[in-house]
């Protein structure tokens, strides 16, 4: 019983999920972005050779090929890039408060009952920082 309340306080689930579907939204609109690119390049280029009357190449391949990789590349760039900084994002946004906690946490270690954890408004962890607000305080009492 202990161990499935512990998994659930240390697990936040909307937490979780909200940090997945960001990447999957970003992910997602990078594959549009990329199939958007490719099929304009490659009808542009082919409504260019359609009116041409001898076609310079053997296979439609070796039209699409270069608008494909130049598609592809751009896009795969673009998403690697977006996720760098979503991930930059996430992890600043989420070590200032586990550190304000760690540094509170030692406070209370070394004796100091009468703090308080206030995080910043938007901060994640807010539910973690009430709980040990109310053992600071259950301590203080019981001291």
């Amino acid at each position: 019983m202990k161990h499935n309340i512990r998994k659930q306080k240390i697990t936040d689930k909307r937490y979780q999920g909200g940090i997945a579907l960001r990447i999957i939204s970003i992910c997602s609109i990078y594959v549009l972005l990329n199939l958007f690119l490719f099929n304009y390049l490659t009808y542009k280029k082919l409504e260019f050779l359609r009116w041409k009357i001898h076609l310079p190449v053997e296979t439609v391949g070796e039209i699409i090929k270069p608008y494909l990789l130049f598609s592809t590349i751009l896009s795969v760039s673009l998403t690697l890039v977006t996720l760098f900084v979503f991930m930059w994002y996430i992890f600043n946004k989420t070590s200032g408060p586990i550190f304000r906690l760690k540094s509170d946490i030692e406070k209370v270690a070394d004796g100091d009952l009468s703090i308080s954890i206030y995080l910043r408004r938007g901060d994640d962890f807010k539910d973690t920082a009430g709980t040990l607000n109310r053992m600071a305080s259950s301590l203080k009492n019981k001291f």
